[in-house]
């Protein structure tokens, strides 16, 4: 990483030769910034809130941080001393911490990816609030002036029709601007709500205390995931069990997902022949391709014969394979 030049700093022991590739790759690049930085671990735990141990983990690959706050001090303890590093080297490096993490502490990992999501959401959900309140304000507005042009279009009909229409329609358009931001909002909200289920799941299920570095991960059992689906995933919408499936595969709990596939399915068998509502084939057919996509052949089987389709070979050919929000 030639952007970073080193300082004389405290010697480092050698790394363990026993690291796994993609600790080590991160560890010989995180050295080279801490040596950047000119600091040893005491006067750098001094300045911030980290002990010698943890740092002195960190350094050594025996401990792969989980959050983004250590690189984020270091980096901008290089920036305070007029040495910032380029976007591009940030980028870098996370991915070398990420790499490492998904090595390293598998259940870490997943916890980083979920919380990742969760913030794009929260951030997301605050931004389309603000953007409603704005909107609540003009419409407001628009309001008023309505009512003040109404008291005087007696005495000036003629001036002010002109006015009153062009009024009109900006209440029409914001008024349908206003009851989409409030629906993207409702959307983000349960996205939240998705993921922060699937958040306290996961670390219901994995503890760092009782986790060893080196074992399998644990299976969730389908029973809690099925509590999250009846809580939080809304089975008739085929878009959101998409984006659902997505999750679960980007977390490699495919049996979860092809348990899921099954219920959804079942869900909409009994929906298609209930005498009160009718199934869209159209609006299902993402849903199938998100099947096929995800490799969960058997329950895509399944939903094409329930779709009434009797090759799947040629779905799996021509359907549009529709990315979920969480792929």
């Amino acid at each position: 990483m030639s952007e970073v030049s080193c300082l004389p700093a405290s010697v480092l022991k050698p790394l363990d030769p026993d690291l796994r590739p993609e600790v080590r790759v991160w560890v010989d690049e995180l050295r080279e910034v801490w040596q950047a930085t000119g600091l040893s671990m005491g006067q750098f735990a001094v300045l911030h809130p980290f002990d010698k141990g943890t740092i002195s983990r960190y350094l050594s690959g025996h401990r792969v941080p989980g959050e983004r706050h250590f690189l984020d001090t270091l980096l901008t303890t290089l920036d305070s001393y007029g040495r910032p590093v380029t976007p591009t080297v940030r980028e870098y490096l996370t991915g070398l911490q990420m790499s490492a993490l998904e090595a390293a502490h598998p259940h870490e990992y997943r916890v980083r990816l979920v919380k990742d999501e969760l913030e794009v959401a929260l951030t997301g959900k605050l931004e389309a609030e603000r953007y409603a309140r704005v909107l609540e304000e003009q419409l407001a507005e628009r309001n008023r002036e309505i009512q003040e042009l109404t008291e005087d279009r007696n005495r000036l009909r003629a001036t002010l029709d002109a006015e009153y229409a062009r009024l009109i329609q900006e209440i029409e358009k914001l008024s349908t601007d206003l009851a989409l931001a409030r629906s993207r909002s409702a959307r983000a909200d349960h996205r939240c709500a998705e993921l922060e289920a699937v958040l306290d799941l996961v670390d219901q299920t994995y503890s760092d205390r009782n986790q060893d570095v080196d074992a399998q991960p644990a299976v969730l059992p389908y029973a809690d995931w099925g509590s999250i689906a009846s809580r939080v995933l809304p089975v008739d919408d085929p878009y959101a069990v998409s984006d659902f499936l997505s999750l679960l595969d980007r977390l490699r709990l495919r049996d979860h997902a092809a348990r899921l596939a099954d219920r959804v399915i079942a869900h909409f068998s009994d929906w298609r022949h209930s005498p009160d509502a009718m199934v869209k084939q159209d609006g299902l057919l993402p849903l199938l391709a998100t099947m096929n996509r995800l490799r969960l052949y058997d329950q895509a089987d399944k939903f094409a014969t329930l779709l009434g389709y009797t090759s799947n070979r040629y779905l799996r050919r021509n359907s549009p394979a529709v990315e979920g929000r969480f792929s």
